[in-house]
């Protein structure tokens, strides 16, 4: 009984077109298929028609990219520096994990019934916004809000790592105490005289004595930081005031005893010093 699903075939024959023909022919056991001439014509035609691709030496790509107009290069050079960016959907659809946090996400998300488009559409923005600083519950300190403390850093001062370098952003001036650079022995060479009158905490005016360039490295940072030098008794080593918050564009937060700037496109978060 012949098996009806059994597909008729002849193994012996072989069809091949060629140049709008058909050609066909039996290949009998042990034949060599040299011996069809039609067939190696088919094989070199081809051959002609689609050469073998030689890849790009280096040597060719650098040659390539000299002959580039500089401008172009530079935008070349800069795009390589840039991680790859996907959209999200496409992130999404790609990878369960992400989807598993994005769902966690919105179910973890509460908002009143009555929310609007309008307003949806906000928090969205907000979610998606660039050089964006903001704080949470989950920057505040171990003791949670329960502080009432000031904001003080350790920086690195040229050669030097200094504690007790206070944040505030009501001071109009940057200060470093004279006892400052006496303790880094900082020659008196470096400080220039001006004429500055500042009015201190207990509401005294204090002439200032000179001012100072100093590099200050906060973070990963290093910032040029002028200095108004005084010399009066104090409870930190060096003041930044809001001349040095504004130059950065830092926010300090005395709540959640840290301070974040953007640079270079990253978020850098600077916490208090050690206790």
């Amino acid at each position: 009984m012949t098996d009806p699903s059994t597909v008729p075939c002849n193994y012996q024959q072989t069809l091949v077109t060629y140049k709008g023909k058909e050609i066909t022919g039996e290949l009998p056991e042990n034949t060599s298929a040299g011996k069809y001439s039609d067939i190696q014509e088919v094989n070199n035609a081809t051959r002609k028609c689609f050469p073998p691709k030689k890849p790009v030496s280096t040597e060719e790509a650098e040659a390539f990219f000299q002959k580039m107009n500089m401008p172009d290069y530079e935008v070349v050079d800069q795009l390589r520096k840039y991680p790859e960016q996907v959209s999200m959907l496409s992130l999404l659809m790609r990878s369960a994990e992400h989807q598993k946090i994005l769902l966690k996400t919105l179910n973890e998300a509460y908002m009143t019934a009555e929310t609007s488009v309008e307003q949806l559409e906000k928090m969205t923005e907000r979610l998606f916004a660039v050089n964006q600083v903001s704080f949470s519950k989950n920057d505040l300190p171990p003791e949670g809000a329960a502080h009432n403390k000031a904001l003080h850093l350790t920086v690195k001062c040229e050669d030097d790592y200094v504690k007790r370098v206070m944040l505030d952003g009501d001071s109009g001036v940057d200060i470093c105490p004279l006892s400052t650079l006496q303790r880094m022995e900082i020659g008196i060479g470096r400080i220039r005289p001006n004429n500055v009158c500042v009015r201190a905490f207990d509401g005294i005016k204090r002439d200032i004595l000179r001012e100072i360039d100093l590099i200050l490295t906060i973070g990963p940072v290093e910032f040029k930081v002028t200095f108004q030098v005084l010399d009066m008794d104090t409870s930190y080593n060096f003041l930044l005031g809001r001349p040095w918050i504004h130059t950065a564009g830092a926010v300090p937060s005395t709540l959640h005893q840290m301070v974040k700037f953007d640079y270079e496109d990253r978020e850098i978060v600077v916490h208090r010093e050690d206790e």
